[in-house]
């Protein structure tokens, strides 16, 4: 059943939110799964290969991993809040609090500092050495050292409420307001290309069926 390539994407549609396959380029909805009916405020997603993970914010939240074909739950993680979440170097990494945790670790892995004290983290990629973290509210997306947590560089995304895709070589891959999915160049936030998917609804979570590791 996983076999399309594509998006898996946490989209709200029709005042629901519901995680939903998209056929590569065309965009095209292959398979819509309900999000658990536990998670209220359903706010990350992310892929491994073989699993759906999903969680959000607010009282009680946790984190679900899901299985792709019918979006049956797997295992449940209580108590875990997820602001951002993605799958790299065999791990699920996610953040709280503006902190970087990796699953099955009880200390954070480094804090992620934003500029203004309100703003919140919109979501997350890792690629290599690099964390990448984009502020929800201020739409600026900022990169640290995973291994030593220096900072490495910001740009500005353009738009407020963009949530990151993921990341690949020296570039970042965001689904901004609207659906538009634009790739940066991480050295100076140069956009590289632009592409509309006609998504309706809010966009919080997206992630390509075959994950960057």
């Amino acid at each position: 059943p996983n076999q399309v390539e594509g998006f898996w994407v946490l989209t709200e549609q029709n005042q629901r939110m519901q995680i939903v396959l998209l056929q590569e380029k065309t965009f095209i909805p292959q398979r819509s799964l309900e999000v658990p009916a536990g998670l209220q405020q359903p706010e990350a997603l992310t892929y491994d290969g073989t699993s759906l993970w999903v969680g959000g914010t607010g009282e009680g939240a946790s984190l679900y991993q899901l299985d792709p074909a019918d979006g049956r739950i797997i295992e449940t993680y209580e108590g875990i809040s997820t602001e951002g979440l993605t799958y790299a170097q065999g791990a699920i990494w996610y953040t709280t609090d503006k902190q970087l945790f990796k699953l099955g670790e009880a200390e954070p892995v480094m804090p992620l500092g934003l500029s203004q004290e309100h703003s919140r983290i919109g979501d997350i990629a890792i690629y290599g050495d690099k964390v990448y973290y984009i502020s929800r509210e201020v739409g600026r997306v900022k990169m640290k050292s995973l291994q030593s947590g220096a900072f490495l560089g910001e740009f500005n995304a353009y738009f407020y409420n963009a949530a990151i895709i993921t990341a690949s070589a020296n570039h970042v891959h965001l689904m901004m307001p609207g659906g538009l999915y634009c790739t940066f160049s991480d050295y100076d936030g140069t956009i590289v290309s632009d592409e509309p998917t006609g998504l309706p609804g809010v966009v919080t979570g997206y992630m390509p069926t075959q994950p960057i590791q």
